[in-house]
């Protein structure tokens, strides 16, 4: 006869394959049998609340969130889990809860990929980025995922509880390939996918990320006209945003290979939206040069 650990594991496995299938009754179901069998276990409410946030209710699941909180407060992916729900409704709680998961676990793979996800939908490319390069470092299994695009949107769409056509799973997925290209140095690659994506017409902040991705590619090439022009675009998408900022840098960038003096404004603009040291001391030795 299984003890009450085997038969656990078991509804939940079940209760999850039926989740993906689709057979939303039969999952839970199990959820629920699997919390009546063993109240006191934290995970078969993380569970149950990873099905909630699938059904989008996401009151339910901060609910089960809470409750495996309280049953083990130091366990991070229980703050991930409440994060991609407090994500559909308020995003101060979700981000406290991203980085609270990270605090506690801050090699963990799964927690940062998490919260990069999150930095992705508020249009914060750049911490996305940052934060999955280092899961990726942890976990070099996560670089499969994000090679394929399929694979890609899937894991994402199931994250997000959406669907793996909808435009906003896309973009994250180009997002996340644009940064793969650009270590990789595949200008040509970043080019053609951020014209893709400026096709899903997300919204403007998207679509100025999109335009300074293509900007960066045409710099990649020292197409310096391409670059400045899309990056041009950006800026009037997004002045004061991620990507204005991206694009104030790059299109300075661009002007400096044009000794263009245009390139001191670009590179102030720049600076009041992210405090930059590395570009502040990259102006100030320029002005220094120039006798400014």
């Amino acid at each position: 006869m299984e003890n009450i650990e085997e038969q656990v594991e078991a509804l939940v496995q079940r209760a999850y394959a039926y989740l993906m299938a689709g057979n939303i009754d039969l999952a839970f179901a199990d959820f629920n049998e699997a919390v009546r069998v063993d109240p006191g276990n934290p995970l078969v409410y993380d569970m149950r609340a990873r099905g909630y946030i699938v059904k989008s209710e996401y009151e339910k699941a901060i609910t089960d969130c809470n409750k495996a909180i309280q049953l083990e407060p130091d366990f991070a992916l229980f703050y991930s889990t409440r994060a991609s729900a407090y994500q559909n409704c308020d995003w101060e709680k979700a981000f406290a809860d991203h980085n609270k998961a990270v605090e506690l676990d801050p090699d963990n793979a799964e927690v940062l990929n998490q919260r990069a996800l999150a930095f992705s939908l508020k249009g914060d490319i750049q911490s996305a980025n940052a934060d999955i390069s280092r899961a990726m470092q942890l976990d070099p299994s996560l670089a499969d995922r994000y090679a394929h695009s399929g694979k890609l949107m899937e894991g994402i769409a199931q994250s997000l509880g959406t669907d793996a056509n909808d435009p906003s799973v896309k973009y994250l997925v180009f997002t996340t390939h644009a940064q793969d290209y650009i270590n990789k140095a595949n200008w040509d690659a970043l080019i053609a996918e951020s014209a893709e994506a400026l096709k899903l017409n997300v919204s403007d902040a998207a679509s100025a990320f999109a335009y300074a991705y293509m900007g960066v590619g045409y710099a990649g090439k020292e197409d310096w006209d391409k670059a400045i022009t899309n990056f041009t675009k950006a800026i009037g998408l997004d002045p004061k945003g991620q990507a204005g900022y991206m694009s104030y840098n790059g299109r300075g960038l661009a002007y400096l290979q044009n000794e263009d003096i245009r390139v001191i404004d670009d590179w102030e603009a720049a600076l009041k939206i992210i405090d930059d040291p590395e570009l502040k001391e990259q102006l100030a030795e320029l002005k220094q040069a120039i006798g400014m």
